[in-house]
């Protein structure tokens, strides 16, 4: 079996079928290795062998599956990678080896004397006692090189099998339950950048834009806060008598609702074009998006409408019967002469 059939077994054994691309990046990580940053190739590497300990965390390293040794040779190098491979030699599991072109013990970064390098790269075939010795170090240097600089970077700790240690404290921090992070509209670690902002007891109008706008860059955006709405009385309390009595005018009220201002706002959107405005309606992609971003944020005791405004010159001919148009929602009669048409949805 050769490297590129055992690569394919890997990655069906490791990862989920549902991600086609992660295989084709694995495959360009092993065709060209040297397009690669360092720490991303190890990352990547980690995530395919992610049943074995990470660089220096076995207890032996017959247990760890990434291996590194430097490039041999004096060119000054391109690029921090040489190259990466999958080595297979049917003796012992499958790993992964690094070739690193900096601060190794031989190579053009190498501390020891130059007669070092001459050395190795005239040894015979067959001959690498000393090469073998030196990796010995090398392979422990770029392993503590490697686990400190991913220390104290919390998103390198996180994998495509789940969240690291960080990110189930933000989540908590932006009150989300890890465990129930499959059933968010949006995806948790998205939410995560957020965690400031969701952690917040006061939610305001700046808040609720700055969030909309990391979701909807190019989205115009305003708040208008006490809109009037009809608030229906669960139980009137009629005119009382005695001590609970009302006055007509001031505390009594006549018929089970009222007017208030101050349990709901507007979220005004665009002008957008047609198919950004159809998205937007409720049953979108993005009204679910938007509508789990305000209930996320948004406290349960506000009301809020959306308010799109269309754009018309972007509005295509409508036809009767088609499954994509929705009577008082997409289809107008005539030509529309304002340039753009304002339209208010509840989700």
């Amino acid at each position: 079996m050769n490297a590129q059939d055992r690569l394919s077994q890997l990655v069906a054994a490791t990862k989920d079928p549902a991600e086609a691309t992660q295989e084709d990046v694995l495959s360009r990580l092993f065709d060209q290795g040297h397009q690669f940053d360092f720490f991303q190739a190890v990352r990547l590497l980690e995530d395919l062998f992610a049943e074995a300990p990470g660089p220096g965390q076995g207890f032996e390293l017959a247990q760890e599956r990434i291996r590194f040794k430097p490039y041999d040779g004096l060119g000054f190098p391109a690029a921090d990678v040489k190259k990466v491979s999958l080595v297979d030699d049917g003796r012992k599991p499958p790993y992964g080896e690094v070739m690193p072109t900096f601060m190794g013990l031989y190579g053009i970064d190498s501390p020891l004397p130059s007669h070092i390098s001459n050395l190795l790269l005239n040894e015979a075939d067959g001959e690498s006692s000393l090469r073998d010795f030196l990796d010995i170090f090398n392979h422990r240097f770029y392993s503590l090189f490697y686990r400190s600089w991913k220390k104290y970077r919390s998103v390198s700790h996180s994998t495509s099998s789940g969240f690291c240690a960080a990110s189930f404290q933000l989540l908590c921090l932006a009150g989300v339950d890890p465990e129930l992070r499959d059933r968010l509209p949006v995806a948790a670690d998205r939410l995560m950048p957020l965690a400031a902002l969701l952690a917040c007891p006061t939610r305001s109008t700046e808040g609720l834009i700055k969030i909309l706008k990391i979701f909807f860059p190019q989205l115009a955006v305003e708040v208008v806060e006490n809109v009037a709405r009809w608030a229906r009385i669960s139980d009137p309390p009629g005119l009382g008598r005695g001590e609970n009595r009302h006055t007509l005018g001031e505390t009594a009220i006549v018929g089970r609702s009222l007017i208030d201002r101050s349990g709901m706002f507007r979220l005004v959107l665009g002008p957008v074009d047609f198919e950004s405005y159809r998205e937007f309606l409720p049953g979108g992609r993005k009204a679910e998006l938007l509508h789990g971003l305000l209930r996320r944020y948004v406290p349960d005791f506000l009301k809020y409408e959306i308010q799109i405004f269309l754009k018309t010159a972007t509005i295509p001919s409508a036809q009767l019967g088609s499954p994509d148009v929705k009577l008082g929602q997409q289809v107008w009669i005539g030509k529309p002469k304002p340039e753009v048409l304002p339209h208010v949805v509840q989700y």
